[in-house]
């Protein structure tokens, strides 16, 4: 991908040597925050096994630089009230939902910069993205039972401007039931 750069040093390795790979990664382009994953194929000259695959696994976190306490105590705050959601027991298939209250106890705007679930089995969709100070909105979080059976518990991340702790997180719990 184009954020990612490669070198070789050297670029021709002698037999019993050893070389250096140095990856450069530059997620300015991109427009995600989280856990991302790039797969890299390079191909040698090999003639066998010449295609060797890794990962680039990396956690893009906003950049905040230093604050004075003035401007910490102006800045925005992003507080979630009961972070954690028990489902109970529902059955196997369903899709469940519930609403997590989020509110700017700070005192400049906080901007919702983006949601991001551990799975693909869970949906999140804050209702509004800019909080004034001292309002509250929500989070709604779907999870979708399907296939899945026994005790589950996932994760969405909730990033924001809020410069003491832009990354935070949500969790839902259910357990699935196979029986009806």
């Amino acid at each position: 991908p184009d954020h990612i750069t490669i070198k070789f040093n050297p670029k021709s390795i002698p037999p019993k040597t050893v070389g250096q790979v140095e990856v450069t990664y530059d997620p300015r382009g991109l427009k995600t925050l989280g856990y991302k994953i790039d797969n890299i194929e390079l191909k040698t000259d090999e003639w066998f096994n010449s295609v060797k695959k890794f990962r680039v696994i990396v956690s893009l976190q906003e950049y905040f630089p230093p604050m004075t306490p003035e401007q910490i105590a102006q800045a925005p705050k992003l507080k979630i009230e009961n972070p954690v959601h028990d489902f109970g027991i529902i059955k196997q298939g369903e899709s469940v939902s519930t609403d997590f209250v989020i509110t700017n106890i700070g005192k400049e705007t906080l901007n919702i910069r983006q949601t991001m679930a551990t799975c693909g089995c869970t949906a999140s969709k804050p209702e509004k993205s800019d909080l004034k100070s001292g309002e509250s909105s929500i989070i709604r979080v779907t999870f979708n039972s399907t296939g899945r059976s026994g005790d589950q518990s996932k994760v969405v991340m909730v990033f924001s401007n809020d410069p003491s702790n832009p990354t935070q997180k949500i969790e839902i719990k259910a357990t699935i039931s196979v029986y009806e």
